[in-house]
């Protein structure tokens, strides 16, 4: 189970002035308001990255994009955003401590996407230790940051063979995924392909699928938000997994999906990814990509219990949000005072 490391962040220089933080070690108290009223509540602390076996992991990552993520991670020394983990306590015993905390003149901002930002350090070590208690007990669904916690992972291994002593921390934001929103928006996937190779790609979808056209004039919005649906030009067709799994219906649907376009990779000549419909909907109106899946949200505890049965997705499969903020805390790996590591 996770051990919690409180420690020292930094802050960018240009919010360093405005809020200062003190140089105990601390756990950070994290809040984001978004939408209708909705509030995502949450702490920062440092685990071990090497620590696997109290961390699930749902997707798999890009290998190119993790040798740029440790690239970047060697060249500047420092963590400048924390990767985003869920724990389960339906008792919300740590809840009571963080609003308390929060309501403490905390530092705020807002994002470009209209997100408030929350941020307060908790110095009290009697309730540090609580927040340790509590999350020794639990595992941590890893909701987003694969390649960064898989480049951490990397330079941890690296430097523990190159010291006996070198100690392994890794910058995660924490929330229950208790009282969240337990639908997890997806991404939605496009594709340009080589003319000549459409017919292998419906052959292929039909092995696996039923697939349905639907009426035209349907919109993306008037669609049943449970489907899969793959769009070809104007045309919009229902995609039935004829053998997906009972137990993991979205996840099986998704990852058969994934197998027949991989079994398509050389036909492939570029593909995108987006969190938008609209966006979705106007690159392939634009004739931009040939095809597109859009997919349904995904059940967050269909995602938990696919990864404890070591299910992983394809990249880009989830979008769990709100994240954590980009230069909201920095952890540097080399002078990060960290507490309380036995």
């Amino acid at each position: 189970m996770p051990k919690l490391f409180p420690f020292r962040a930094t802050l960018p220089l240009a919010k360093a002035d405005v809020f200062p933080l003190n140089n105990q070690p601390s756990l950070y108290i994290y809040y984001q308001l978004f939408g209708n009223n909705q509030c995502q509540k949450g702490f920062v602390a440092l685990i071990d990255p090497l620590d696997s076996s109290c961390i699930l992991q749902h997707e798999a990552t890009f290998p190119d994009h993790v040798q740029s993520t440790i690239a970047s991670l060697e060249k500047v020394n420092t963590q400048i955003q924390p990767t985003f983990g869920l724990y389960d306590d339906p008792s919300q015993l740590l809840e009571p401590i963080m609003d308390e905390i929060i309501q403490q003149k905390p530092h705020e901002w807002t994002d470009p996407k209209g997100v408030i930002h929350q941020l307060k350090p908790l110095t009290d070590p009697s309730k540090i230790s609580l927040f340790q208690e509590v999350l020794s007990e639990r595992k941590i669904l890893l909701a987003d940051g694969h390649h960064r916690l898989a480049a951490s992972k990397h330079l941890s291994t690296h430097q523990a063979k190159s010291s006996s002593d070198h100690k392994s921390y890794h910058m995660m934001y924490l929330v229950n995924a208790f009282p969240r929103l337990k639908d997890i928006k997806p991404f939605h996937k496009m594709y340009k392909m080589n003319p000549e190779n459409r017919e292998g790609l419906w052959a292929e979808l039909k092995a696996s699928f039923n697939l349905s056209l639907l009426p035209s004039g349907p919109s993306l919005a008037d669609l049943p938000k449970e489907g899969f649906y793959l769009l070809w030009g104007k045309e919009i067709y229902s995609l039935g997994y004829k053998a997906h799994s009972s137990e993991f219906p979205v996840v099986s649907t998704l990852l058969q999906i994934d197998k027949v376009i991989e079994g398509l990779k050389p036909s492939i000549i570029n593909y995108a990814y987006t969190e938008d419909e609209v966006e979705f909907y106007d690159q392939l109106d634009n004739g931009q990509f040939d095809f597109g899946i859009l997919f349904p949200a995904l059940p967050l505890e269909e995602i938990i219990s696919s990864s404890e049965n070591g299910i992983i997705l394809p990249p880009k499969s989830t979008n769990f949000y709100p994240k954590p903020a980009e230069n909201s805390l920095h952890f540097a790996l080399d002078g990060g005072l960290v507490a309380n590591r036995n």
